[in-house]
């Protein structure tokens, strides 16, 4: 029985992983749970027993990619360390792992999709209400706590400066994902990028 699980969850991520490579290459309408299923070397009833239709694939593919996120903001805040370091160290992590895993490219193009679909929006807005609430509250806090220790800029509000972390993060995946101005993930030092924001931060 243990066997038969392990081979089950390890057909659902290669159907996550076949879907989310299609859906960047094919666009999120025109791929069909058929193509995935297809692709992948499953049949049709294999998909739909791991996901009840589409949009559930959606769903699910979300709620894993973003865990991946939140567990990089774990595991540095389990460090040992200054809490400056921790912050610099998850912008740094984040960045690069957002840049250089290909399939965060379309599931970003695909996360501004469901967007627009109130059915999925409705389903994934309560997962990451707790999961983002749950982080923010952590990061403020060590943002807090290196004001507290001087490390960084008081002159900040510790939400001020979580907000420009993610807005540092996502205008970088924005400016890849559209290739704005010639611009060019290759142009991209995400060392040098966290070393400006360290820069900016220090008192």
């Amino acid at each position: 029985m243990r066997r038969t699980k392990e081979e089950a969850e390890i057909t659902r991520q290669q159907l996550l992983d076949t879907a989310l490579r299609m859906f960047g290459e094919k666009g999120y309408e025109a791929t069909r749970l058929a193509d995935i299923a297809a692709e992948s070397g499953v049949t049709r009833g294999a998909i739909y027993w791991h996901f009840k239709n589409k949009d559930d694939l959606v769903i699910s593919m979300i709620k894993e990619k973003s865990e991946d996120i939140y567990q990089i903001v774990e595991s540095e805040l389990n460090q040992e360390g200054k809490a400056s370091d921790k912050i610099v160290n998850i912008f740094k992590r984040v960045a690069k792992k957002m840049l250089e895993d290909k399939s965060f490219h379309a599931f970003g193009l695909l996360s501004n999709y469901y967007y627009t679909q109130p059915e999925i929006f409705d389903q994934l807005l309560k997962f990451h209400e707790n999961r983002q609430c749950y982080f923010s509250e952590l990061l403020k806090t060590l943002i807090e706590k290196a004001q507290k220790q001087n490390e960084i800029n008081r002159d900040f509000s510790p939400h001020d400066i979580m907000m420009m972390m993610m807005c540092l993060i996502e205008g970088i995946i924005n400016l890849a994902q559209e290739k704005k101005m010639g611009f060019s993930v290759d142009d991209l030092n995400v060392d040098n990028l966290a070393s400006i924001f360290q820069a900016a931060l220090t008192p």
